[in-house]
């Protein structure tokens, strides 16, 4: 009987085990089977096991595997732990790559401690040309973190919380909880390290861990895998969402990160939620990431606040104009200026044609507008600076440093798509007309516009 007793539980616990296996395998799978894993080994359970499964699978799908263990330098047992991952990689044949780092500042050790070793990754992973970073983050750390960031503030975004696959990151583990890890690891006798700061409760997540999470699983035994999966929810949403709200950008505005804007007219018919989105989502065309806050302050420049501009984050401006939303980092760079060519086509109204006396083109440069130039605008009255004559055909002024002139020194000819000079014009004693026509972008079109 206690034999018998006791196969069942063996039995148990290698299906449980291959279950394990098998889950990372399926996982790997679809990942698209990256060639090249870099493994973050910490030396902790998660990891531990992780390095011990994918040790397995390696001989499965041959993929090539090499750890990195970063030491923070933070606690006395640093040395140790890393001489531990030192002895546990050579004594499994495993490649390992150890980063020494320096935490900046002690204001925030944990926020600063994970950037170092973000930063330690992906430079180790550009270093050995690794396909991903493979990391041990499992389902306790995903409902850890979705607790975290609804006490802090968060929307749909913030809940998805990590994602199995994301910006060259997989996370096989995050269908597993931590103590299934440790049952794996107790039955093929392997030893792990046991982080003494995880028991500092001015950490977070450590007094969530060890004083929320077993409440919550008193209260209801599936809490952690309900929290979890509802995070799975909010990704496929987010994914849903980002990508409407990128194909409905790609018809309204310019994602040019030299010249970004949104046409508001469509804008101002949209939810609320909608409109959320739709500014993070253009905002990240220069990496800006919006919190609540800063949200918020968009949608109320939009809702007419009072103020012409509000400023984001990575030193980027948002300006509102009569009928666009500007994005004006503080890098500028220009959009590449198109060329003329001459043409027989008549102008038709498409302001890209215009026709000059060709000889009054000679020496004529087309470029970016400059300090000083000025204008005789067709049908007025002597010359007026070229930015007074922006201003009065109501040119967005994000536009007027990108927008394409034509000019003989500082005597501007024709400003593409809004009007020419007299300068240039045809007379009654012109010889020859010269219609010329500008191939390339200018500075107001939307990405449909610009395909057309």
């Amino acid at each position: 009987m206690l034999v018998s007793s006791i196969l069942i539980v063996y039995d148990i616990i290698m299906e449980e085990l291959e279950r394990l296996q098998n889950l990372v395998g399926a996982s790997y799978v679809l990942a698209k089977e990256p060639k090249h894993l870099l493994f973050g080994l910490s030396g902790g359970a998660d990891s531990i096991a992780l390095a011990s499964i994918l040790k397995t699978l390696q001989r499965i799908y041959k993929f090539k595997l090499t750890c990195i263990h970063v030491n923070h330098g933070l606690r006395q047992a640093a040395e140790e732990d890393e001489n531990f991952v030192i002895n546990i990689c050579e004594s499994w044949n495993l490649p390992l790559i150890v980063k020494h780092v320096k935490i900046p500042s002690k204001s925030n050790i944990e926020s600063n401690a994970r950037e170092e070793r973000y930063k330690a990754f992906y430079e180790v992973k550009e270093k050995v040309k690794a396909d991903c970073l493979v990391l041990g983050h499992h389902m306790d750390d995903q409902a850890e973190t979705v607790i975290m960031r609804l006490m802090h503030g968060t929307g749909p975004t913030g809940l998805a919380a990590m994602r199995e696959f994301s910006n060259g990151i997989w996370r096989p583990l995050l269908h597993v909880r931590r103590y299934e890890l440790i049952q794996y690891l107790n039955h093929f006798s392997i030893g792990w390290i046991e982080d003494d700061s995880n028991l500092d409760f001015r950490f977070l997540r450590n007094a969530l861990r060890h004083r929320v999470i077993p409440v919550l699983e008193e209260l209801s035994s599936s809490s952690i895998q309900n929290i979890a999966k509802t995070s799975v929810l909010f990704a496929d949403e987010e994914d849903y969402w980002s990508d409407f709200s990128l194909c409905w950008l790609k018809e309204r505005a310019c994602l040019d990160p030299s010249n970004p804007f949104l046409n508001l007219k469509d804008f101002d018919t949209l939810h609320i939620a909608v409109k959320r989105r739709i500014l993070r989502c253009f905002c990240a065309v220069l990496n800006v990431k919006l919190d609540m806050a800063q949200t918020q302050r968009l949608i109320e420049l939009l809702n007419g606040s009072g103020h012409q501009s509000v400023n984001l984050p990575q030193e980027v401006k948002a300006i509102r104009s009569a009928g666009r939303l500007h994005l004006v980092s503080a890098k500028k760079n220009l959009i590449r200026l198109g060329n003329l060519e001459e043409t027989m086509d008549e102008k038709l109204g498409n302001r890209r044609i215009e026709s000059f006396d060709c000889e009054r083109l000679l020496g004529a440069v087309l470029r970016y507008r400059l300090r000083g130039d000025r204008i005789s605008p067709l049908g007025c009255h002597g010359s007026q600076s070229l930015s007074k004559y922006l201003i009065d055909r109501k040119m967005d002024r994000p536009f007027r440093e990108h927008w394409p002139i034509l000019a003989i020194g500082q005597d501007v000819l024709w400003v593409v798509g809004f009007g020419m000079a007299q300068t240039a014009a045809i007379k009654s004693n012109t010889k020859r007309i010269c219609t010329l026509s500008y191939v390339g972008i200018l500075p107001d079109e939307t990405e449909i516009e610009k395909k057309g």
